[in-house]
C-alpha cells in the first residue's frame, strides 16, 4: 500500500529542490549579466583596443638616478633621459638620492625636494614592486631607493648607438639611468628615430633640448623667487650681458684654458659697446677669476654670493656632502636661470653650465657666443652650432672628455 503522506513529502521535496535550482540558475544569470555590464563599462574606459581584445601597452618607467657629478651635468642626464622616455613611451621618475652631491642626506629625491617640479606623478616608492623587472642587472626592489650597487652599474647603464634602439624596446618594467652617452655621439640615429615626431622631427639637438626643457623642467616656485630677488638686487630692469668663465678643475680637462679665458675681455668690450650695457653678470666657480674681474671691471661686474674655490681638484666645491649641500645646487641653479634673462650670453662651449644657459634661454645665434677649443665642440650636433656664434681658440684643446 502506498503511503500518500510519504508521496506528498517526496513531491514537496522534489519541487523545493527544483525551485531552489532555478533560483540558483537565475541568480547566476543575473550575476553574469551584471559582470558583463561592469566589464563593458571598464572596457569603455580602457578604450577600443580592449573591446577588440587587444591588451593595452604595459606601463613602464625610467628611473633617473644621480651620477654624483656637477649640477648641470646631472640636469643634462635628466634631459637625455626625457628624450629616451619620449622615444620609448616610458614614464620618467627621478631619484637623486644620497649619492647626489646636492642633496640633504635624507635619502629623499633632491631633484623634486629642492630644485624642480616632479616630471611625473610617481616616485621611487611606486617602482618598488615584487613582480617588476629592473635593468641593468644589479638593481632590484631592495636597493632601488638606496645607494647604487657597487659593481659595474655605471658601465652597464651606458646608452650607446649600439644598444639605444634595443633599450627602447626593452621589456624591463624599470630601466635605471645614471649616465646616458651624449646623443651628439650618434646624432644620425637620433634624427632617424625622431623623423616622424611632429614636434621634434628635423630639429637639431639644441632645439630638441630646448623643447624638452621648456616642456618638463619647471623650477620650484621658491627657486624662481630667489632668481627674481637676485635680479632686483643686482641688475634691476635694465638689459644686461651675462658671462660664464670656467676655472678650478676645468684645467684638468681643457689644456690652454687660461689662453681661452684671455679672449673674454675683447668679447665683453664689444658686446658692452654694441648694446650699451652698463653692467654684466659674471658666473664663475673660481675665486681667482672672480677677483681678477673685480680688479679689472670694478662696478661694471656683478656677481652673486655663490660659493667659489681656488682649488683645481676635480669637483672640489662638491667633495664633502652635508645636510646643507643642496644650497650649493640652489646657488648654481639660480645663477644660471638669472643668466638666461640676459640680452647676450658669452660662455665656454666645453662647459655644461654654459650649454645649459643656451638651452634654458631664448638667445638668437648672434647673442649666444661660445668660446671653443680647436677640437671643436662636443655636446651637440654640428647643426646646433648654427644657432650659436662659435669663437675658436686654437691654443686650447681637450685632455679628457667627460659627459
Amino acid at each position: 500500500m502506498i503511503d500518500s503522506h510519504a508521496t506528498d513529502d517526496n513531491l514537496s521535496t522534489g519541487i523545493a529542490i527544483r525551485v531552489n535550482y532555478y533560483f540558483r540558475v537565475a541568480e547566476d544569470l543575473l550575476v553574469r549579466a551584471a559582470n558583463r555590464a561592469m566589464s563593458a563599462v571598464e572596457y569603455t574606459h580602457l578604450g577600443v583596443d580592449r573591446l577588440l581584445h587587444r591588451q593595452p601597452p604595459p606601463v613602464r618607467y625610467t628611473l633617473i638616478r644621480s651620477l654624483g657629478v656637477g649640477f648641470f651635468t646631472e640636469v643634462m642626464v635628466v634631459l637625455d633621459a626625457l628624450l629616451f622616455c619620449r622615444l620609448s613611451g616610458r614614464i620618467p621618475v627621478t631619484h637623486w638620492g644620497d649619492e647626489c652631491r646636492f642633496g640633504d642626506l635624507s635619502g629623499a629625491d633632491a631633484f623634486t625636494r629642492h630644485f624642480y617640479e616632479p616630471l611625473s606623478p610617481y616616485g621611487v616608492a611606486d617602482l618598488i614592486q615584487p613582480h617588476f623587472r629592473y635593468y641593468p642587472t644589479g638593481w632590484n626592489r631592495r636597493n632601488l631607493a638606496g645607494l647604487p650597487p657597487l659593481y659595474r652599474i655605471r658601465r652597464k647603464s651606458d646608452v650607446t648607438a649600439g644598444n639605444y634602439r634595443l633599450l627602447l624596446d626593452s621589456s624591463s618594467d624599470v630601466i635605471v639611468v645614471r649616465r646616458l652617452r651624449r646623443p651628439a655621439d650618434f646624432a644620425g640615429l637620433m634624427h632617424g628615430l625622431l623623423a616622424d615626431d611632429a614636434e621634434l622631427g628635423g630639429k637639431c639637438l639644441l632645439e630638441i633640448y630646448r623643447f624638452l626643457a621648456g616642456t618638463h623642467l619647471h623650477p620650484r616656485p621658491e627657486v624662481t623667487a630667489v632668481v627674481d630677488a637676485m635680479q632686483r638686487e643686482h641688475l634691476g630692469d635694465a638689459p644686461f650681458l651675462a658671462v660664464h668663465v670656467r676655472g678650478a678643475d676645468k684645467v684638468s680637462e681643457l689644456a690652454g684654458l687660461d689662453v681661452l679665458n684671455d679672449h673674454y675681455d675683447a668679447l665683453i668690450a664689444a658686446q658692452m659697446r654694441k648694446h650699451g650695457f652698463e653692467q654684466f653678470l659674471l658666473l664663475t666657480d673660481d675665486s681667482r677669476i672672480a677677483e681678477r674681474f673685480r680688479r679689472r671691471y670694478g662696478r661694471q661686474v656683478v656677481m652673486t654670493a655663490a660659493q667659489r674655490t681656488d682649488s683645481e681638484e676635480m669637483l672640489a666645491l662638491y667633495r664633502d656632502a652635508t645636510p646643507a649641500s643642496y644650497r650649493l645646487g640652489l646657488e648654481v641653479m639660480a645663477d644660471v636661470y638669472l643668466a638666461t634673462r640676459a640680452r647676450v650670453f658669452i660662455g665656454n662651449a666645453a662647459s655644461m653650465t654654459s650649454m645649459m644657459v643656451g638651452i634654458l634661454g631664448t638667445f638668437t645665434s648672434d647673442r649666444l657666443i661660445l668660446l671653443a677649443a680647436r677640437d671643436g665642440v662636443l655636446n651637440f650636433d654640428a647643426a646646433s652650432y648654427d644657432l650659436c656664434t662659435v669663437v675658436p681658440v686654437v691654443e686650447a684643446h681637450y685632455h679628457i672628455i667627460h659627459i
